[in-house]
């Protein structure tokens, strides 16, 4: 391939982007890459919302990316066949993705109802910009190998900070939080908000959590935090098998340093998955570093831009050669320090943190994928088109679930099978031809700088850009941590700081040497292998701070082949102008930019706010404002359900707590004598937010296990029988909805037992205690199923809803024989599911 004609002599040359977009794009992207580490929307806050920031500024950098780019600047000797060629190499992927995304947010409007479309719509702003990042950041990186190089760098150092924060949870955090916990458990489950009574299922799924989970970083679940850390693993590899000759003895140890943190701490987390994934990429990676013929390849190149005086004209000094040299003699002798070391340090860590189960369960843990699985295909074959719609999975999931299966999963585990429950069976074919068009793309692909030489003269200027934007990112988002109360110890941040700060400026100028932009891609493709492969069993792929780095790698892995107008020298008295293109692109920009800000932003956040000064008004016993406030919410959001949920406990509370002299209870009937007039206008306003509430969340189970329970305790309260006959409604819906889970059986009993049902009683209780006693899962069993009482109790229910295990409530329905039996839990911990 011949060079570039220059487009200041060439007719028709492209005009230079406005500079300071680009710029904006590039310190703005590695802003949202420190965003998505400490913000990162991990399980299922992407459905509520929590990612839409995240969202807003992706969207903003791939705009950036879009607009500061061109067509390409076509060799002289390139064929019109070529030119197309290349051009819809480079096309296809873009509009491959963007109709994923764009079929993602048709779903959402076509699966809501019966879906929440609130969620849904969460969930698609973040399909879009997932597409507009990763075509935009392919633009912003073309032709900048400076750049491309600086990001891996960045990405690994942002592993490498959450590795030491995960270390500081494994060996001082997560110990104090168990003995505070063993000492005083009622105000630790306060203090999260988990109402658990002693021996129910909820405090037992939480002490398993406690005592045997590992640490999480800033995620919420340990895959999510497994999965950015063998990125940053398989990265480190690269670095340092690569530039292994190069460095000294201090950089050497710093690196390796670095690398053993985050095996230790990949360890630690305890994810199968995330550990052979590492391991397995990481030895790719290390192969593929180890190749002599890149090396070579590096030194050719610079000797024959030295000949043709390219690297005067670019304005980069060429690097010592014997920083460059072909890595000759001994060059199996890094890959072998390496395997070495990463079969001592990987065996030391599993001795001091692994536990006999990881091997024990490791088939189960797999059966319970396939459950996962099977239930998403048979959901998806009844909704081919669409499926349940982003955002909507877990809801319709139950009516799907497996009886043996045990977790209520938000997502399947899988990155596919997320995409087909996301979008239907279109969506997931859409992404398989994605995939495949980007490897077809590389077949015949040509890196830009192959055409046009290094990195221009103004890339030192946008590389301190980056940095700036990696510098304000870390402080603004740490101060952010700090104010809300998220941020961890102050010894956690500044070793996160400091070891990865430093780990940063030490190998820097090493990988600025060693690394082609050709190398850049390789090493990217490999970490994304090893982290679809860790997605293959442990998803979900829509978590931004797992995805997101994800992203940025696809964009340095498969780059752009269109070269920009910034990467080439162009006529400094050209200017921007507003072609048909660019003025496309603006309006486009324009309209995400509004629709995520007035649509989504806007909305969600108020009734955020107002549901959080609810809370404070309910913590001081101020239940009419709370009230007020709550409503305030709902009608700011008019398509979210939680605060409408919200509202009615609220509302059902203001109700119980009604003046007992107000209302009457005959003792011999044990039902309402009288009720004043207050008293029936609070139960119309708990009714009409029960309402609101069931017309916006579509088919939960879960929300109208809420609902009923809220149904029972004001029947405790006041014994209106319409409260009773509305709470079996409920749990009839719930039990339809979610057909597997046993406690809406167990409580549908003991009401239809109330209610004078004797023989539906008794078909529920059955069904109950069959499903308690499936997946060999004593959290299931009935003595573990707190469920309300179907009786009046008056005044004691001001208090607190009454509730007992449901194997008592329902121990005259069932034969002796088959009540569940009470084994201890520790008898039998090894047949729990992986959280």
């Amino acid at each position: 391939m011949g060079r570039a004609a220059d487009p200041a002599v060439t007719p028709n040359a492209p005009v230079s982007a406005s500079p300071w977009v680009l710029s904006a794009g590039l310190g703005l992207l590695t802003f949202t890459l420190i965003f998505a580490h400490y913000f990162p929307a991990d399980s299922t806050a992407v459905e509520s919302g929590d990612a839409l920031w995240v969202c807003l500024l992706a969207i903003l950098v791939g705009w950036a990316g879009w607009w500061s780019a061109s067509e390409d600047i076509t060799a002289e000797q390139d064929s019109p066949r070529q030119v197309l060629g290349r051009r819809r190499r480079n096309w296809i992927p873009d509009l491959l993705i963007f109709t994923v995304a764009a079929w993602i947010v048709l779903a959402a409007w076509q699966t809501s109802p019966p879906g929440n479309l609130r969620m849904a719509s969460n969930e698609a702003w973040w399909w879009v910009a997932a597409a507009v990042w990763w075509t935009g950041t392919r633009r912003l990186t073309a032709g900048r190998v400076g750049i491309r190089r600086l990001l891996i760098l960045i990405i690994i150092t942002i592993s490498l900070a959450g590795a030491v924060e995960g270390l500081h949870q494994q060996w001082i955090s997560l110990p104090a939080d168990r003995a505070r916990y063993a000492a005083d458990p009622e105000s630790v489950l306060a203090e999260v908000g988990i109402d658990a009574p002693p021996g129910s299922a909820q405090r037992m799924a939480f002490e398993n959590r406690l005592n045997d989970g590992g640490p999480i970083g800033t995620f919420a679940l340990a895959n999510s935090f497994a999965a950015q850390l063998l990125v940053g693993l398989v990265l480190s590899v690269a670095v340092l098998v690569r530039s292994w000759n190069t460095l000294g003895n201090l950089h050497r140890a710093v690196g390796l340093g670095g690398w053993a943190i985050l095996v230790l701490a990949l360890v630690a987390t305890g994810s199968r998955s995330g550990m052979a994934s590492g391991v397995l990429a990481s030895l790719a990676a290390g192969w593929l570093s180890l190749n002599p013929s890149g090396r070579q390849n590096k030194v050719k190149s610079i000797a024959d831009q030295q000949d043709s005086g390219a690297t005067s004209s670019s304005g980069i000094a060429s690097p010592p050669e014997d920083q460059v040299r072909p890595n000759k003699q001994g060059s199996w002798q890094p890959v072998v320090i390496g395997i070495g070391v990463l079969m001592v340090v990987t065996l030391t860590a599993v001795v001091a943190f692994g536990r006999g189960e990881w091997v024990r369960q490791a088939p189960m843990s797999l059966a319970f994928r396939f459950q996962y699985w099977r239930s998403t295909a048979a959901m998806a074959l009844d909704h081919p088109w669409f499926g349940a719609g982003p955002g909507n999975f877990q809801p319709l999931y139950e009516r799907y679930r497996e009886p043996s299966a045990n977790e209520q999963i938000a997502e399947p585990h899988n990155f596919l099978m997320e995409t087909l429950g996301a979008g239907g069976f279109i969506a997931a074919a859409l992404l398989i031809i994605w995939l495949l068009s980007l490897l077809a793309s590389q077949r015949h692909s040509s890196a830009p700088e192959n055409c046009h030489g290094e990195s221009p003269p103004s890339e030192t200027r946008e590389q301190h850009v980056v940095l700036g934007g990696f510098l304000a990112g870390v402080m603004l988002c740490m101060m952010s941590r700090w104010v809300i109360g998220a941020s961890p110890a102050f010894e956690a941040v500044s070793a996160s700081v400091v070891l990865a700060g430093g780990w940063f400026v030490a190998m820097r100028s090493f990988v600025q040497v060693d690394w082609d932009d050709a190398f850049v891609s390789s090493v990217g493709r490999v970490a994304i292998a090893g982290l679809l492969l860790h997605l293959t069993v442990s998803g979900g792929w829509t978590v931004p701070g797992v995805a997101l780095a994800g992203w940025t790698l696809g964009a340095l892995a498969f780059p752009s082949q269109l070269v920009p107008r910034s990467a080439v020298s162009v006529d400094p008295d050209s200017r921007s102008r507003w072609d048909p293109p660019r003025l496309a692109i603006g309006v486009i920009g324009l309209a995400l930019v509004c629709g995520i800000g007035f649509g989504s932003i806007r909305p969600v956040t108020q009734a955020a706010r107002l549901s959080r000064q609810a809370e404070f008004s309910l913590m001081d016993g101020r239940v009419d404002q709370a009230w007020r406030l709550l409503n305030q919410a709902v009608d700011a959001d008019p398509w979210d359900f939680r605060a409408a949920l919200s509202a009615a406990d609220a509302s059902h509370w203001r109700l119980i707590l009604a003046a007992p002299s107000q209302v009457g209870v005959d003792p011999q009937t044990d039902r309402v004598t009288d009720a004043s007039a207050e008293v029936q206008q609070r139960h119309r306003q708990w009714k009409s937010m029960v309402d609101t509430t069931l017309r916006r969340s579509g088919v939960s189970p879960s929300v109208r296990r809420a609902l009923a329970g809220q149904s029972l305790h004001v029947y405790q309260r006041f014994g209106f029988a319409d409260d009773l006959s509305f709470a079996a409604e409920l749990l009839n819906q719930s039990t339809a909805a979610s057909p597997s889970h046993q406690w809406h059986w167990a409580q549908l009993a003991a009401v239809r037992q109330a209610m004078g049902d004797q023989a539906g009683a008794k078909t529920a209780a059955d069904t109950a205690d069959t499903l308690s006693k499936l997946g060999n899962n004593y959290q299931r069993w009935l003595d573990r199923q707190f469920i309300y009482l179907p009786k009046v109790v008056g005044d004691e229910a001001n208090f607190g809803p009454q509730t007992a295990p449901a194997s008592e409530v329902l121990q005259n329905l069932l034969d002796e024989n088959v009540v569940s039996a009470k084994i201890s839990k520790s008898s039998h911990s090894d047949s729990q599911p992986e959280s």
